[in-house]
């Protein structure tokens, strides 16, 4: 089984060179807004659990497909990272359930995604399943996770 780390830095090495978005929302309200404002004061490295955590003002969920395939090296790290936040709980919880298994197969973050790309989140979410067993047991999330994984293994053939 990989480490945290060895996922981490593959998932860094498949997005690396996805560039910054001017705007990472792609919907023009007052809400949109204040989630583009909020990604746009953060880099990959600084963006936190607290600025995403929330399901019920979660910026992520605005994103356009390319800002997402952007941000994805920071929502892998913020998923791997502790799993017992006091505010937030689990943030396994939010990118499955509300980013990765969005809209089904084949949504518009899957089309967006190069073949390489949809690889990579396939085998995160692969050692998720496998190093986060009990985290989704604990969520009741054993069906999520396992939806997630079958739309981004879809090679799209």
């Amino acid at each position: 089984m990989s480490t945290d780390a060895e996922v981490l830095a593959d998932v860094a090495s498949v997005f690396g060179d996805v560039p910054r978005p001017e705007r990472f929302t792609s919907h023009i309200c007052e809400e949109c807004d204040e989630h583009n404002e909020t990604l746009q004061a953060h880099t990959l490295e600084s963006l936190s659990i607290d600025e995403v955590g929330s399901a019920a003002w979660n910026p992520v969920v605005m994103c356009s497909p390319d800002a997402f395939r952007y941000l994805m090296p920071a929502l892998a790290r913020i998923c791997l990272g502790p799993t017992d936040h006091p505010m937030w709980g689990w943030y396994g919880e939010i990118l499955i359930e509300s980013d990765l298994r969005r809209n089904g197969p084949r949504n518009d973050r899957w089309v967006a995604c190069t073949p390489q790309e949809r690889e990579c989140i396939a085998r995160f979410l692969e050692h998720v399943i496998d190093s986060r067993a009990e985290i989704i047991q604990r969520y009741d999330m054993q069906h999520q996770v396992l939806d997630a994984f079958a739309i981004w293994s879809d090679r799209g053939v």
